[in-house]
């Protein structure tokens, strides 16, 4: 099962957490409601965290999921660009004169850097979220395979809200006594460390879970108010800043039910979300994250170099522009070649 109507959702996301890097000064910061959305972008990977979890839930809940193929598919899909990225960034550091370790780079290849206290926003330094989703990446066989086999709906229901609770109230408890502004231990186990978003990933399992068995009852004419009020109470949410906890699952309260309802085939939403040229900008949504730094480093040194002054609104264009290209010339190609690769090496041989 596909749904193109949450691809657009990433791109959304993506945007944001870009402007939230990129765009002091922009209109999107500085207008007050705008404003809202922007500077507490920080959720917007959180949203990544719990979508990545429905998504994979949705994609494989019909089937055993086999670890070779599987994490062959997952390293098709991210690597390849996370990569090219990687080395961007590291080219630019090494042109720019700009100090870094041997250390940090193989923790980025290995892409163990969010493992790491004070390691993890080094180089290209979105990619920490990657670092967490391989880490989800890992687990997920384990987790489909064995323990959503194991257990009812019911107890995995129980157990799942229940560590979501507990993770929301020690990461409070952290925030409010243990805390210390970035840079420091506590701000990357809070922000960045792979344990403190896992709340987030199995409540998205759960979600799609709970959606594949109750999916004809969403199928709603509501679905589409139910979608406006989700984005209300994000809106709502934001008021009250409090980006740590937003940006470890609390926000998941707004997340959960815009997923759900925005799921339903009979949302009008959803079918404009379908719509093709909105559903290929969320599928270059990894690009727009990803390659944020190293666009944003050569696009400075070049508009520096011509006497042009940064505008938030053309680079953003220029960065959507490099994200589409980098998926036909490197995202889709490698994957293809990748998967078709371990396709043609495990295809059992015919005999003469």
């Amino acid at each position: 099962m596909r749904l193109e109507q949450l691809t657009f959702t990433r791109f959304l996301a993506a945007i944001a957490v870009v402007t939230f890097h990129y765009g002091r000064g922009s209109v999107l910061m500085d207008n007050e409601t705008l404003g809202l959305f922007f500077h507490q972008a920080l959720y917007g990977v959180s949203y990544f965290f719990i979508l990545s979890g429905f998504v994979m839930m949705i994609a494989y809940s019909n089937k055993e999921v086999k670890a070779k193929k599987y994490f062959v598919a997952r390293f098709a899909r991210i690597y390849p660009l996370y990569l090219c990225c990687l080395f961007a960034v590291v080219l630019f550091n090494i042109v720019l004169k700009n100090p870094f370790s041997f250390a940090d780079l193989l923790a980025h290849l290995f892409t163990v850097q969010s493992w790491i206290p004070m390691h993890a926003q080094t180089l290209n330094f979105p990619d920490w979220s990657l670092s967490v989703e391989f880490f989800f990446y890992a687990i997920f066989p384990f987790l489909i395979n064995v323990v959503y086999k194991r257990f009812s709906l019911t107890t995995l229901t129980v157990f799942i809200l229940a560590f979501w609770v507990l993770s929301q109230f020690l990461l409070t408890y952290a925030v409010d006594h243990w805390y210390i502004p970035d840079p420091s231990i506590s701000c990357d186990l809070i922000h960045f460390f792979p344990l403190s978003h896992l709340n987030e990933f199995l409540l998205g399992n759960l979600v799609a879970l709970l959606f594949l068995k109750y999916k004809e009852n969403l199928n709603s004419t509501w679905n589409d108010v139910l979608v406006v009020a989700s984005v209300v109470l994000l809106i709502l949410l934001l008021k009250y800043p409090a980006s740590f906890l937003y940006h470890n699952g609390f926000l998941a309260i707004a997340f959960v039910p815009l997923i759900i309802f925005l799921s339903g085939d009979k949302s009008k939403i959803a079918k404009i979300f379908k719509w093709k040229p909105l559903v290929f900008l969320g599928e270059i949504s990894f690009g727009i994250y990803l390659l944020q730094l190293p666009v944003y480093l050569f696009y400075q040194s070049v508009f520096f170099y011509l006497g042009f002054t940064f505008n938030f609104y053309v680079f953003l264009v220029f960065l959507i522009a490099v994200a589409a290209l980098s998926y036909f010339l490197i995202e889709k190609p490698c994957r293809d070649f990748i998967n078709s690769w371990y396709a043609k090496k495990t295809a059992p041989h015919k005999s003469n």
